[in-house]
């Protein structure tokens, strides 16, 4: 194996196995206005506490400590050794991580060879060095939203719960908003920020890199009934990569503030694939949650008739067309109910994809 693809490949399991169970510190409550973000900061690796069950909230934090939180970010990629500052030395916690943020102009010296890893770092520094991060990650850092009520001000020294708090925002809003694709970025993230508050709303992705929870409101309408509901998706139109969302989707449950939708393609339904939207009793979004198959392309006149369909699964009481997804490619098919089984018969085929039980033990 050559050595980049080892290198690679190390980053990968670094990456994957980044997630560690959180073990309460003794000097962190839940009634902190930080512990959320200690929280996360600690299950993901990039934060650790000064002790096993110490976290020092109101200690303050360093500028070697800010350059080890972005290398951990990056999987504390594999550097080779190198003299540049002549107050950083190796086999020091911090020493590959400044190298590889210096090499990657992340970040600068104070001249005289001089970087001062352990001096006390401000607001002000913390957000250049993020941003530059950004610039090296392609990253739109215009997204980051400062909380001066929890960061402090821009000449002030940041705690490590302010830090954690910093690193907090950028992991799971930044990196995920930058994955999206826009249209008009800006003008759409700041109208969900706006929508929901001043807040921005939480994403999360599929194991495939897809967004499948917002939690936080996405529209400014009352939805109350299924075409404001369906009104709601168009502020995220860019979002999820919808191609028309009042064709897309039709209504299969609504209940008490609990609207949840069918994809269709071509007024057919895709199975498994539905959308679902919390509200509260005012009619605020309080989240949305579920899939969208975003690459539908399908052939929707079926080989296989209706009527040669119900020869292969006979006794079936009802028959209708969908899309199947198997493996991730969707299948036009026959789904084909019987008394104890539900058949999806492959619409072009005859083969039987699956089947799946009716009785619920």
């Amino acid at each position: 194996m050559k050595a980049y693809q080892f290198i690679f490949l190390s980053i990968i399991i670094i990456l994957c196995s980044s997630f560690v169970s959180f073990a309460e510190y003794d000097d962190v409550s839940k009634e902190d206005w930080f512990y959320e973000d200690v929280k996360f900061i600690t299950e993901h690796r990039i934060m650790n506490g000064v002790s096993d069950n110490k976290f020092n909230p109101n200690g303050f934090s360093s500028r070697a400590m800010i350059v080890t939180m972005i290398y951990r970010l990056e999987g504390t990629p594999i550097i080779k050794w190198k003299k540049i500052f002549e107050d950083v030395e190796p086999n020091k916690w911090y020493s590959q991580a400044i190298i590889w943020a210096y090499e990657n102009n992340i970040i600068k010296g104070f001249g005289n060879g001089l970087f001062k890893p352990n001096k006390n770092i401000i607001q002000e520094e913390a957000l250049q060095i993020l941003y530059h991060y950004a610039e090296y990650k392609n990253y739109d850092f215009s997204l980051y939203v400062v909380d001066s009520n929890k960061i402090g001000k821009a000449k002030n020294i940041i705690s490590r719960a302010q830090l954690g708090v910093l690193f907090s925002d950028f992991y799971k809003y930044i990196l995920p908003y930058n994955k999206i694709s826009f249209k008009n970025k800006a003008e759409e993230f700041n109208n969900l920020i706006k929508v929901n508050e001043g807040i921005i709303p939480e994403i999360k992705f599929s194991e495939k890199g897809e967004i499948n929870f917002i939690e936080g409101s996405f529209s400014d309408i009352r939805v109350t009934d299924e075409l404001a509901a369906i009104e709601s998706l168009y502020d995220i139109y860019y979002l999820m990569h919808f191609q028309n969302p009042s064709r897309e989707f039709k209504k299969v449950y609504i209940e008490d503030g609990f609207f949840r939708f069918q994809q269709f393609y071509h007024n057919i339904p895709v199975e498994g694939y539905q959308l679902s939207i919390l509200t509260n009793k005012g009619g605020k979004i309080l989240s949305l949650s579920g899939q969208y198959y975003r690459n539908l392309d399908v052939d929707t006149h079926p080989k296989i008739t209706k009527t040669q369909a119900e020869k292969i699964i006979p006794n079936s009481k009802k028959v209708s067309l969908c899309i199947y997804i198997k493996d991730d490619r969707p299948v036009l098919s026959w789904k084909l109910s019987g008394t104890t089984k539900t058949y999806y018969l492959n619409a072009n085929t005859g083969e039987i994809i699956t089947s799946i039980s009716n009785i619920i033990d």
